[in-house]
């Protein structure tokens, strides 16, 4: 199970958790933008064997996938690949 949330501001994670835990005390967060439940289903491989995005599962559909290049997203989960640049 993997969880995003948007971040079009392109925020820290420590201020995403911040919107997100003011917004379940019911607090107006303007930074919250969202967040979406799916399925990792597998990583997208460019030609040199780099994981470039994730393909998952939700609830429209099964062909969904993502691009790191795309930004306006932080996934967290069990077991993603870390990569360190």
């Amino acid at each position: 199970m993997l969880q995003y949330w948007n971040n079009y501001d392109d925020l820290s994670l420590t201020q995403i958790k911040e919107a997100i835990k003011n917004t379940i005390d019911g607090k107006n967060d303007e930074n919250f933008n969202g967040g979406h439940s799916v399925i990792f289903k597998s990583y997208i491989k460019n030609i040199s064997g780099e994981v470039i995005g994730i393909k998952y599962y939700d609830y429209s559909g099964i062909n969904r996938s993502y691009s790191f290049d795309d930004g306006g997203k932080i996934f967290l989960g069990a077991n993603l690949k870390d990569i360190i640049e």
